[in-house]
């Protein structure tokens, strides 16, 4: 796959958590200690995995980019 920001080559693999769900949150928020799906969705973020998962990600060594999808 081709990187859409540099057209180096993008590497498949997956962001991991063993133990607690993965978050996005804009710059400036927090996911906070105990945050709800709604609670998180409220400032903006999301959750890429619904407890300990992983989410499918792919890697650019040439500009050093990492894209990760949604594993919803």
């Amino acid at each position: 796959m081709e990187c859409p920001y540099c057209r180096g080559e993008l590497k498949p693999g997956a962001v991991i958590s063993l133990r607690d769900p993965i978050y996005w949150c804009p710059k400036g928020e927090s996911a906070g200690w105990f945050t709800t799906k709604r609670g998180l969705e409220r400032r903006g973020g999301f959750r890429l995995t619904r407890g300990y998962g992983k989410a499918e990600a792919w890697y650019c060594r040439a500009c050093n980019r990492l894209i990760v999808f949604d594993a919803k």
